[in-house]
């Protein structure tokens, strides 16, 4: 009797330091914006995700968009065993699960964010900001700043249906029915603008519509930040799978990945589900 079984990795690379803050030169410069992970559920079902905070943001207090991307991680990782249960007990389809976990990942990182903006003395910070966003007492009030960050999340469950959900800047490559897909996801950020309301500090969300792509049959995913172009141009021109796939044949694609040598110097992160059959 044959069955299917998933495996997962995720892999990352920090690009060299940006340059730094022009207002606040002697702030420390943030290395590695890149954020991403792999998840598996009891063998049913496997998640990928990977955010990439937007570089030439600065950093305020605790608030950066390499921390923003980070959070976005950390708060979808938390909601997959609840994701992947519901899946499985089929309350939704996997497209509306998956999309509402995104949807409630934001969320909840907004609202974190939004918690944390309490004054002295818990947050030492906070009056610097708010001298920062508004110094002359009224003058300042339209003064903000931005932290935005791509965020794309995957989910291929052991029947080979791939469901996936983001906004912004990334790769997604797959072998669906030994045909080779190939796309690059529309371009826009989830967005926290930090500003002043009504004499205190206050975040606003901004969330572009949330992309969705759905296949079947699927042997072999890989979602990846905007760093990666080369190693996805690559992948995608090179990779021949006909229906389902070995040991073998990952290792030969998780070696051709290790021999590309990328032509640009920014944060990478990639992440690749697979399906294999046994029996």
């Amino acid at each position: 009797m044959s069955r299917s079984f998933l495996f997962a990795e995720a892999f990352t690379s920090s690009g060299p330091r940006k340059s730094g803050d022009d207002n606040s030169p002697t702030q420390e410069v943030e290395l590695g914006e890149d954020s991403g992970g792999a998840a598996l559920f009891n063998g049913d079902c496997g998640f990928l995700w990977i955010a990439d905070g937007v570089s030439d943001s600065s950093k305020r207090g605790p608030f950066s968009s390499r921390v923003l991307a980070q959070d976005l991680g950390r708060a979808f990782a938390s909601r997959i065993p609840e994701i992947a249960g519901r899946l499985l007990n089929k309350e939704k389809s996997a497209a509306s699960l998956l999309a509402s976990g995104f949807r409630e990942s934001v969320e909840e990182v907004f609202v974190d964010w939004q918690n944390s903006l309490t004054p002295e003395p818990k947050n030492p910070w906070y009056q610097s900001l708010l001298k920062e966003l508004n110094p002359a007492g009224s003058a300042g009030a339209n003064l903000l700043h931005e932290f935005s960050s791509t965020f794309s999340v995957a989910c291929l469950q052991s029947d080979g249906r791939l469901n996936v959900a983001g906004i912004g800047d990334s790769y997604l490559v797959f072998n669906a029915s030994a045909k080779t897909q190939y796309y690059s996801m529309d371009r826009g950020q989830a967005t926290f603008h930090l500003t002043l309301d009504d004499g205190q500090l206050s975040f606003k969300k901004f969330l572009p519509p949330v992309q969705e792509i759905e296949a079947e049959d699927v042997h072999l995913a890989i979602l990846s930040t905007d760093g990666t172009r080369d190693i996805i141009k690559y992948l995608y021109e090179t990779l021949n799978v006909d229906g389902s796939i070995n040991f073998a044949d990952y290792r030969k694609i998780r070696k051709n990945i290790g021999q590309i040598k990328p032509r640009t110097g920014d944060d990478k992160t990639l992440a690749l589900l697979a399906r294999f059959h046994e029996g």
